[in-house]
């Protein structure tokens, strides 16, 4: 993020309320209302789970050799939380990630107010001035995030760049819940260093999968999308064989060069590159789970050439079929 944005971070930290500040909405006119229901600061939310790294903690991993690079500092879960409200007008050092579930919110980034409805991820990089709040009618429930170090800063900063903003409408993911669930209960479990890794691990899996579905969802929104899918079955079901992009490409109705460009859009490889890939990931199931030999092997995947083989499988696998087949694995 900007340096000039990270130097105003606000070192007071972030002001959480039960009710929206009246001042703040009379300025904005586009905002609600404050409620009419009176709440204390910090109540509860009935049914809520909130876990929070002490301070102390936090100064004590802060030159972990893995803890510096992904922390997962805070972790919550919020349901139908009326009147939940937070602004941070100088950002914070931290990223923070709503993931919403039910119900509608809204959220600001640098002074732009956005809709957030179920499915939707709001992502909020280090040190940029922020706010969000639930709706005051059908108020959202929400899994939420506070990420430090500098790995999950540069994956959220990836991630909010890709999206052309904060707001990442995913849908519903219950792999994502599960990720949630499983850094949850590390830390519900005890604070010493094998848990915060392991949770914050899990945060981590957690942006690397919204990243995957970011991409997916970008790629849905091409009207070629079922066709390069269709490519992808037919390369599945061709992995003993051989095909070629033209045969790819007249299947899909689409030049070599348009369906070249979405294919690699898609998986992220040449076509080439990930049939290779798939053929090689074949071999490595039935090294594992046959006795046939390896020439025997690389014939049944179109390799007619067995030291061809064998160069192609140890570039990607880091070790000849030979070798990859005496390792122990599990």
């Amino acid at each position: 993020m900007d340096k000039a944005i990270v130097r105003q971070f606000d070192k007071g930290g972030p002001k959480r309320h039960n009710s929206p500040m009246a001042q703040t909405a009379a300025q904005r006119p586009d905002w609600p209302p404050p409620p009419t229901y009176s709440a204390p600061e910090l109540m509860p939310f009935p049914g809520e789970r909130v876990l929070r790294l002490p301070p102390p903690t936090i100064r004590d991993v802060a030159h972990d050799p893995v803890l510096s690079q992904t922390l997962l500092s805070a972790i919550g879960y919020f349901p139908d939380a009326v009147g939940h409200y937070c602004q941070r007008p100088h950002g914070a050092a931290m990223a923070v990630l709503i993931y919403a579930v039910r119900g509608r919110g809204w959220g600001e980034f640098l002074g732009r107010r956005f809709p957030v409805e179920p499915g939707h991820i709001l992502l909020l990089p280090y040190h940029v001035p922020h706010g969000y709040g639930a709706a005051a009618k059908d108020p959202w429930t929400i899994y939420w995030m506070h990420l430090e170090g500098r790995l999950l800063r540069r994956l959220t900063d990836d991630i909010v760049a890709a999206g052309g903003g904060p707001l990442l409408p995913l849908g519903e993911a219950p792999s994502l819940l599960n990720l949630f669930d499983q850094a949850f209960a590390y830390l519900a479990e005890s604070y010493r260093r094998l848990n915060l890794v392991a949770a914050s691990l899990c945060a981590a899996n957690f942006l690397g999968a919204v990243q995957c579905l970011q991409r997916a969802a970008q790629f849905r929104t091409e009207q070629a999308a079922d066709r390069i899918e269709h490519a992808l079955t037919l390369l599945h079901g061709r992995v003993r064989g051989q095909v070629t992009v033209a045969e790819l490409a007249a299947a899909a109705n689409l030049s070599e060069s348009r369906f070249a460009l979405l294919f690699k859009k898609r998986t992220g490889s040449t076509v080439k590159n990930y049939f290779l890939g798939l053929k090689i990931r074949c071999a490595c199931h039935l090294l594992d789970t046959t006795t046939q030999s390896i020439k025997t092997i690389a014939e049944q995947l179109g390799f007619h050439d067995q030291l061809y083989f064998s160069r192609q499988f140890r570039k990607i696998q880091g070790h000849s079929p030979t070798d990859y087949r005496a390792t122990k694995r599990g």
